[in-house]
């Protein structure tokens, strides 16, 4: 199936907008799409037809009155292979932001909710994951080597170790970089970003 994968818009919805009058395949937006006014725009479209991973520039109070908001991790239906996914990052800039405005602290998961989708990962052992943060390794390898992670990246490098996906799509980062980490096939997506694949 043909998915168009689009990263962080951080509330310029036309960038959405754009894309979706482009091609009638499956949209998935990676997180950072916006606060409450901007996800209103998600009314315009199906559910089926747009999805949206969490970020953590996304206003959480309101993100499940969204049928597109796909939850916290899980497998996404309709394709030949399985796709998972994982919500959330860390705000580096959360200092300057303001709680319950423009900053709110469900932007990661929680620990114990965390160790749950270790588990999940291990049984289900997906063959592409979609993610907003990368790994600590993609971190890395994209931004800075002592660049500091939180507790999202360092689960989810604990899981690639359990099993390697054969691709793994994250944005977060605001660079566009192709690597590879072992046997998976890494991009990150960069700003506004936006790329097809058929899975």
């Amino acid at each position: 199936m043909k998915v168009n994968i689009l990263s962080d818009i951080h509330g310029n919805t036309h960038y959405l907008d754009r894309l979706a009058r482009k091609t009638d395949d499956l949209i998935i937006q990676i997180g950072d799409f916006g606060f409450a006014n901007d996800w209103k725009v998600l009314s315009n479209y199906s559910p089926a037809k747009v999805k949206v991973v969490g970020g953590n520039h996304d206003e959480y109070p309101i993100v499940n009155q969204y049928p597109h908001y796909l939850g916290d991790y899980g497998l996404i239906p309709g394709f030949d292979m399985k796709v998972g996914f994982l919500r959330g990052a860390y705000s580096i800039d959360r200092y300057c932001r303001i709680e319950g405005i423009s900053w709110w602290p469900e932007e990661q998961i929680s620990y114990p909710d965390l160790w749950k989708f270790l588990d999940w990962y291990e049984i289900e052992k997906p063959d592409v994951m979609i993610t907003h943060c990368s790994t600590i390794t993609g971190l890395h390898r994209c931004v800075h080597p002592v660049f500091s992670y939180s507790r999202t990246e360092t689960v989810l490098e604990e899981a690639f170790k359990i099993h390697p996906p054969k691709i793994h799509v994250h944005g977060h980062l605001h660079v566009s970089k192709k690597y590879d980490v072992g046997k998976t096939k890494c991009i990150c997506l960069n700003v506004h970003e936006s790329r097809e694949f058929d899975w």
